[in-house]
């Protein structure tokens, strides 16, 4: 067995610490793919509750036109889930343990946020992914929403629908209720008008 030179030997090292990092920086501790987040649930409550503390903390951070409407608690069944959520109802029956929607109580405000807890991490990803591709955002006929988000948590996964300025603050809000352990959110709509 040939022994290294101790020249070659700190280049070996300093290439593997080099990778070492790069490595962790492209992963870094990601969950989900979105970024953020170890994995770890650090919501706790009901989804109601959560979702509670999340817009009140939001819309305390708003003001004027840009203040979060009033909100209607929506039920999610077979038939809606596809246009509320994105996901068809075999998705939801696999992945999803609970969910909680929320729209504006006046349908001509393109504005919506829910709460979806599922089974686990890797779940959360897969529902995220999977909502981000099959939610419809235009749904509202006579108004579009500014911009469209998902946002995970452990096994939890926040969608929103609203304004950009709305949208800014109730990711700021999620992010503060998971105690900071949240992926950036992944706009998957952005209006462009």
């Amino acid at each position: 067995m040939k022994r290294m030179k101790s020249g070659t030997r700190a280049v070996a090292l300093v290439l593997a610490v080099l990778l070492v990092a790069a490595l962790t920086a492209c992963g870094g501790g990601q969950s989900g793919g979105t970024g953020g987040g170890s994995g770890k649930d650090t919501l706790t409550g009901s989804l109601s509750d959560i979702v509670t503390a999340v817009t009140k903390d939001a819309d305390n951070n708003l003001t004027g036109n840009d203040k979060l409407p009033m909100l209607m608690d929506t039920p999610v069944t077979a038939d809606n889930v596809q246009g509320l959520l994105g996901l068809s109802p075999q998705d939801k029956d696999t992945y999803v343990s609970d969910v909680a929607v929320y729209m504006a109580a006046i349908s001509a405000i393109a504005f919506q946020v829910a709460l979806v807890k599922c089974k686990d991490a890797a779940s959360a990803a897969k529902v995220a992914d999977l909502i981000a591709k099959g939610l419809d955002p235009t749904k509202w006929i006579c108004v579009m929403p500014g911009q469209g988000f998902v946002q995970t948590s452990g096994s939890y996964v926040l969608l929103f629908v609203g304004t950009d300025t709305q949208a800014t603050a109730v990711s700021a809000a999620f992010k503060t209720a998971a105690g900071g352990n949240a992926s950036e959110p992944n706009v998957f709509y952005q209006f462009k008008g």
